[in-house]
């Protein structure tokens, strides 16, 4: 539009036909408008004429305009008045480097204030910071610029962008900003590259150091525990306190180290610290694998007692001469909770019968795509209300499910806690041979060997308890056979009620993994 405007400025006798014709289809005050964006005022005064625009609703914008003495900044105003305000950034840090290269007038400071305001407003902070940085010649001076780099890290702090703004406060030199900024987000070498720099610009001897033990404070709350006590070590020479961020954070092989190093003489702090610390640890990890596999062993009896039960149950009825259907509900618990019955019974049916509409040829052509993700959200939703209600509650509805998806996460957690093993072993004979004993290699075996007995077992229990390999079926007569097959498809039915994650037994990564430690494994020939 501003081109056709320029063009027909230029191009006079077609001026007033085409201004006639633009008014029957574009408003007045639009056109009016876009004449201003030219920047002409000529071509304003003729588009308000033609138009027969009020002259009372123009001259005195026009006439504020043109008292304006740079043509930069009168552009800026327009850009401003017409909401054209990137445009209006880029004027007005034409307006700024022109002042800075020649004689600044008397307006400088009121106009970068509106300009402050203009740019906060809107966001514009990288293209005014780039526009001003384009410019070689004021590029040293960084003057202007680091009002906006200042405004602009502030405005990423708020928003917890908090490497992006570290990144534009050091660009300005705001090096004490860059460095806190730098360690709310948790970078650790640029954080201690600034601190020698925030030092000599606070030009305070002492600042460094309490700058340095700030820092550590703040990573070992931030359990950053390495890199707390590296600043600890190397940048305060206190051993002390960086052994207590690495035993904070179990990094025992840090806290050895210092041992053999610097504190190789504190046997106070060897005994007293390190080792009650590991120690409670080991006590821990060993508990808690006990923990968990004695729960494994309960889970499984039950549901070993569950399916035997069920076995009995399918027996009787064939025994009776009828036939069991795996989608009879005659082994519904009287223990459940009717309440849950109620809800299982709604929302069984508002499953099928989005299943049904869902499977209907005319309905699938006539569904629009907005109905066809409610209807995927709101089966999604029943499965997962469905799935709630299978309660790890003796004698409830699928109990058995409920022991069944327990046990998948058992058998994850106590498969993850291999690397933990392994580090507490490495650890266990490290000690032994910087005490030159037996004992915590003799642990750390221990623990080895008793974590793979529980692996082990856990294994051969997995295809029993996923039912993926029944029994050989020469060793059954047919009706043992006939009976584990329907406890198979009624099992692999109910599967459906559970998460996909569920419905398979876990993959045992400690299986593959090379966690154990040769020096403890006496299967291993080294």
């Amino acid at each position: 539009m501003e081109g056709a405007l320029v063009f027909l400025s230029q191009h006079p006798k077609y001026f007033d036909n085409a201004i006639r014709y633009l008014t029957y289809f574009i408003d007045i005050d639009r056109l009016y408008d876009t004449a201003l964006g030219t920047y002409n005022f000529d071509l304003v005064l003729m588009i308000s004429e033609k138009t027969q625009k009020d002259p009372k609703e123009y001259l005195p914008e026009l006439n504020q305009l043109r008292l304006i003495n740079n043509y930069h900044w009168q552009k800026f105003k327009i850009d401003c008045r017409l909401k054209r305000f990137k445009k209006a950034i880029e004027n007005a840090c034409d307006y700024f480097v022109e002042q800075l290269l020649n004689r600044p007038d008397e307006h400088e400071n009121e106009r970068f204030q509106e300009f402050i305001n203009i740019l906060e407003n809107n966001r514009f902070y990288k293209l005014a910071i780039r526009k001003f940085l384009s410019n070689q010649q004021i590029k040293p001076t960084m003057e202007y610029i680091n009002h906006v780099i200042k405004l602009y890290a502030d405005y990423l702090m708020t928003k917890k962008y908090y490497i992006e703004a570290a990144l534009i406060y050091e660009r300005g030199r705001f090096l004490d900003h860059a460095s806190k900024a730098f360690r709310q987000g948790k970078d650790v070498q640029n954080s201690l590259k600034l601190l020698p720099s925030v030092s000599i610009q606070a030009k305070q001897s002492n600042t460094g150091m309490d700058q340095y033990r700030s820092l550590a404070e703040q990573f070992r709350n931030d359990t950053l525990y390495i890199e707390s006590g590296q600043i600890y070590e190397n940048h305060l020479d206190d051993c002390e306190e960086a052994l207590l961020s690495y035993l904070q954070g179990h990094e025992w092989s840090h806290a050895i180290r210092l041992f053999a190093t610097s504190l190789s003489r504190r046997h106070d702090l060897y005994e007293h610290e390190f080792l009650s610390a590991f120690n409670g640890v080991y006590d821990d990890l060993e508990r808690q694998i006990h923990n968990d596999y004695t729960k494994f062993q309960s889970h499984t009896k039950r549901l070993s007692l569950l399916r035997t039960n069920l076995f009995q149950h399918i027996k009787e009825i064939l025994d009776s001469g009828r036939d069991y259907d795996i989608d009879e509900n005659d082994d519904q618990s009287d223990n459940e909770d009717p309440q849950f019955a109620d809800d299982r019974r709604t929302l069984v049916t508002r499953s099928n019968r989005n299943a049904d509409d869902s499977g209907s040829i005319k309905t699938r052509l006539t569904k629009k795509s907005g109905s066809v993700s409610s209807s995927k959200k709101s089966q999604r939703r029943a499965a997962q209300q469905l799935e709630k209600l299978i309660q790890l509650k003796e004698g409830s509805k699928h109990e058995d499910l409920a022991i069944v998806r327990e046990l998948w996460l058992l058998v994850t957690k106590i498969d993850k806690q291999n690397y933990d093993v392994r580090h507490v072993n490495k650890i266990c004979y490290q000690i032994s041979t910087h005490q030159n004993s037996l004992e915590y290699e003799q642990k750390g075996e221990l623990l080895q060997n008793k974590y793979n007995e529980y692996l082990n077992a856990i294994e051969k229990q997995l295809t029993t308890i996923w039912l993926t390999n029944p029994e050989q079926q020469q060793q059954e007569n047919v009706q043992v056979m006939v009976i584990n097959k329907k406890i198979r498809e009624k099992f692999k039915k109910e599967l459906d009620l559970v998460s996909n994650q569920y419905r398979v037994s876990p993959v045992l990564v400690s299986k593959t993994s090379q966690w154990k430690l040769v020096l403890f494994d006496s299967d291993i020939s080294v």
